[in-house]
């Protein structure tokens, strides 16, 4: 099922896509966009899986498909991040996150969202104004952020930490989608 993505700040996307590569790795969707629809690449069950640096109770949560408030992650400390493996490397157009945070200051952001192929070299993104994948048409409200790009993507992983210095464990992640082909 295809859900309908919304130009907030933060949108991410995983599904997985049939065949493999000759390298015997993980199949690059960047070669060819157009072999498939976009969809919610950071769903679990499209192959994405989660991981959080200190507190994982919940994280799951981020990547089932729902943004019921009644279930989420929260940091259990400031740096406390979430890692979203989507499987492979896709082309993202846009990432959505389902949050009770809406805050949104470049000078001192409470979240931070950076994507990567690697896991090793991190591009931040989701802002209203600057870093590195800057979003064309963002917006907030209705209890998630929505980051459009300006041009697509290539990223395997999505990364988002909170960086607030006080009651980080307050901002709860319903969900989290990363829009991709």
């Amino acid at each position: 099922m295809m859900k309908s993505v919304f130009v907030l700040v933060f949108s991410f996307i995983l599904a997985s896509c049939g065949g493999g590569s000759s390298s015997g790795g993980a199949p690059d969707h960047t070669a060819n966009p157009g072999g498939r629809d976009p969809a919610n690449v950071a769903l679990e069950s499209e192959g994405a899986s989660v991981s959080a640096t200190y507190d994982e109770v919940g994280a799951e949560y981020v990547i089932d498909g729902s943004t019921s408030t009644s279930f989420f992650w929260s940091a259990n400390i400031t740096s406390d991040s979430l890692t979203i493996d989507f499987g492979s490397v896709f082309a993202l157009s846009e990432i959505t996150i389902y949050t009770n945070d809406l805050s949104f200051s470049t000078s001192a952001p409470s979240k931070v969202v950076e994507i990567s192929q690697d896991a090793s070299n991190w591009l931040t993104t989701s802002q209203i104004t600057g870093g590195d994948v800057p979003c064309v048409n963002s917006n907030t409200g209705n209890g998630r952020m929505v980051c459009e790009f300006g041009a697509v993507q290539s990223a395997r992983y999505l990364r988002l930490t909170i960086t607030a210095e006080n009651s980080p464990e307050l901002i709860q992640i319903y969900e989290i989608e990363a829009v991709g082909q």
